[in-house]
């Protein structure tokens, strides 16, 4: 059992309150499985009377202690992070092809994922699909541009600040830090670590992560084609 607080507390006081609420409290120390989770590739079309289509797609991400989540941060910010990023200003922006599109990176114990969401129109899943498999394979060739760099840097520096603000987000980020690591990541020391990361370090974890023999496909609505989905991702990525 973790207990975070946050917010303006005397601390001596704080604990005092816990140890005589929960003082007594006893049980088994938990030891963590081994069975790390073992990812596979698989596409999953459910057809559903929706107005438009939810595709994802994803990838095994990395764990919240590797040493490359920080560069993993940057890569999740350029490609599909926000309204800078490639996948809403090329595909929603200037073809106006989706109703929402995003991308997310979330870090586990022993595992993660990265993903890709788009909410379109099932006459638009093909080309849509078609340009998010074109955004991935150009940001692993080709890497990303020292202007988008220091763009997420700021971006991502900017929304751990403002996260700070919130006292139930900053007892969150303290209560995950010493379950997931068993140690307090303070904002300085990420702020240090994401201004360090570099473009090399940015287009080797793309390449490591966004493999195609490990790209999941699920898609929800009126659109049961999956095997066209697959092979446009066969025909870009390889």
């Amino acid at each position: 059992m973790i207990v975070a607080i946050a917010g303006n507390i005397r601390h001596q006081e704080v604990v005092e309150k816990v140890r005589a609420a929960l003082g007594s409290v006893s049980g088994a120390k938990v030891i963590r499985g081994e069975n790390i989770p073992v990812p596979h590739s698989k596409m999953v079309c459910r057809k559903k009377d929706t107005e438009q289509v939810h595709l994802c797609i994803g990838v095994p991400g990395l764990p919240l202690n590797n040493e490359n989540v920080y560069a993993m941060q940057l890569l999740n910010t350029v490609l599909g992070g926000g309204i800078s990023s490639r996948l809403f200003q090329e595909i929603r922006e200037n073809r106006g092809l989706v109703y929402s599109i995003y991308s997310y990176h979330a870090s586990y114990h022993d595992t993660g994922l990265f993903c890709v969401y788009a909410g379109l129109s099932k006459n638009n899943v093909v080309s849509v699909s078609e340009l998010i498999f074109q955004e991935i394979k150009a940001i692993c060739e080709n890497g990303v541009t020292e202007a988008e760099l220091q763009r997420s840097k700021d971006q991502v520096k900017g929304n751990l600040y403002l996260s700070l603000e919130n006292v139930t987000t900053h007892m969150s980020r303290l209560a995950k830090s010493k379950l997931y690591l068993d140690r307090f990541v303070t904002p300085e020391e990420v702020v240090e670590r994401i201004s360090k990361v570099t473009r090399n370090e940015v287009k080797d974890i793309a390449r490591a992560i966004l493999l195609p023999d490990l790209l999941t496909i699920a898609a929800v609505g009126p659109w049961e084609d999956c095997k066209i989905l697959q092979e446009k991702a066969c025909e870009i990525l390889t």
